[in-house]
């Protein structure tokens, strides 16, 4: 049962030694910052559409195509944005209805297309 126990530890510091190996001689994971493309105005008029709908918001362009029929609004909310008018204040308001919540905020993020140019 001891000697059991001895060549059990024995075979753990082993493995640990050569996970400690293992992964001292993989290379590191190069970290790559993306920057944001800025995008004419007639590019972003051209995904005006329920399948290409691009809205602008605070001076960014953001693909919301995928997100169009998860929309609680309705697509009716977002499609006369597409491509066309600033969406700043109806997203900042709801259309006047309130707020949207820290996780439309945060998906918004996640469909950043670019800055669009001046």
């Amino acid at each position: 049962m001891k000697q059991e126990l001895v060549i059990n530890i024995i075979l753990g510091v082993i493995a640990i030694g050569i996970i400690g190996i293992i992964l001292k001689n993989i290379p590191p994971v190069a970290t790559v910052q993306i920057q944001p493309q800025t995008i004419g105005m007639s590019d972003f008029s051209l995904h005006n559409n329920a399948g290409d709908c691009w809205i602008r918001i605070n001076g960014n362009a953001y693909n919301v195509t995928s997100y169009l029929s998860a929309h609680p609004g309705g697509t009716e909310t977002i499609l006369p944005f597409c491509g066309g008018p600033d969406a700043t204040q109806a997203f900042a308001t709801k259309d006047g209805r309130g707020s949207h919540s820290p996780r439309a905020e945060q998906l918004l993020k996640e469909l950043l297309v670019g800055t669009l140019a001046p």
